[in-house]
Order: structure tokens, then C-alpha cells, then sequence
């Protein structure tokens, strides 16, 4: 029954030690409460060596109740891995990460792999921006660099496409297929053969 055996000081703490032995607390009942600690103010658990919270079957719940608290995982390993997250059991296991504002921070490089699926990055229906590389000294670079068997593809339907290399050149190593208007605003230059396959060729020059 509940409260078979109470322990309670009214004026004063308890403590219960073991020694330099264990400490068990077995509670056989199969209740979702069956082992329950309650405090009226805060929970301090230290620990010398590692911690184990094992869930047989059912869920492990971690919560900060309050709207001006927040949860801290921190893992102080120097020179490997500080912070592990494990949700690949199958092929199916989902990480679901949902944030009102999200933001990652590393001294080191990120990565983002995928080994069977595509790399979605805004993809729902919504109309923020997406900046890649928009500060900072840098190079992006999209796809491999010197193969010749990955594909770019750039779709913009809604508005231009602009490549903006300020008086710098924007250099093209392949071929080059307009299929509608192409307008320059600025000098062209062609060092090898010029090919021009059309009904109609107009040139207008003022000199």
C-alpha cells in the first residue's frame, strides 16, 4: 500500500549512506509513478564517475518547465566526441528538431552528410531568404571540384538570376546555351570564332 513505510523529519534533513557500498532504490510496482521524487525547491544529483538513465520500454521525457528556463547539455571532451545524439536505430528513425529560432555555432567545420536521401534546405512554402557565404573572406563551392559528371541546376523562375562579381570577371569553362534574349550591358570580348545561325542578324553601332 502507499506509504507503507514513511520517513519524514519535520525540522532537519535525512540522509541515507551506504558506506563505500551501493545505494538501491527498487520499486516494483508497475505504476507510472512507481518511483517518484518530489522536492519543493530544487534537485542536486553529483556524480564521480558516469551516469546511466535507461528506459526499458517508454519514454524519457527531459523538460524545463518555466518560460524563462532552459535545458544545458554539455559534454567537456577536448579532443573527440562531447555530445553524441543517437536516433538511428533504422532506416525510418527520425531527429526532429523544432526551435523558434535555431543556431549553430562551431569554432570547427560543419558537416552535413547524407548517405541515402537528399539535403533539403527550404523546401516548405514560405518566403525568408536563404544567405549562403554572405560575410567574411571565403569560397563557396557547389558541387566537385574538377569532375565532370555532376549537374548544377539553378531555377529562379519568379525573378532574374544575378551574378554579381563586382569588377571582377565571371568566368564560364564550358559551353554556353542561351535558349531565350541574353542583353549585355558592358564590352564583349570573343577570342575565338563567332558562329551566328538566325533568320535574322541586326548590328547597331554608333561609330
Amino acid at each position: 500500500a502507499d506509504d507503507a513505510i514513511k520517513i519524514d523529519a519535520e525540522a532537519g534533513g535525512v540522509t541515507i549512506a551506504a558506506g563505500n557500498d551501493s545505494l538501491i532504490l527498487d520499486a516494483d510496482g508497475t505504476d507510472a509513478d512507481a518511483l517518484t521524487v518530489t522536492s519543493a525547491g530544487g534537485m542536486d544529483v553529483d556524480i564521480a564517475d558516469g551516469i546511466d538513465i535507461f528506459a526499458t520500454d517508454g519514454d524519457v521525457k527531459l523538460e524545463a518547465g518555466g518560460s524563462d528556463n532552459k535545458v544545458t547539455i554539455k559534454g567537456d571532451q577536448e579532443s573527440g566526441v562531447a555530445i553524441h545524439l543517437d536516433g538511428n536505430a533504422a532506416a525510418g528513425s527520425t531527429v526532429d528538431i523544432d526551435a523558434g529560432v535555431l543556431d549553430i555555432d562551431a569554432t570547427g567545420a560543419v558537416s552535413i552528410d547524407s548517405a541515402g536521401g537528399a539535403i533539403s534546405i527550404g523546401v516548405t512554402d514560405h518566403n525568408g531568404n536563404i544567405n549562403i557565404g554572405t560575410d567574411g573572406t571565403r569560397t563557396i563551392t557547389i558541387g566537385e571540384n574538377g569532375e565532370d559528371d555532376k549537374t548544377l541546376a539553378v531555377h529562379a523562375s519568379a525573378a532574374d538570376i544575378v551574378l554579381d562579381a563586382g569588377s571582377n570577371d565571371v568566368a564560364v569553362t564550358g559551353g554556353l546555351a542561351v535558349s531565350l534574349n541574353a542583353t549585355v550591358a558592358g564590352n564583349v570580348t570573343i577570342t575565338g570564332n563567332l558562329d551566328v545561325n538566325g533568320d535574322t542578324t541586326t548590328i547597331d553601332s554608333k561609330n
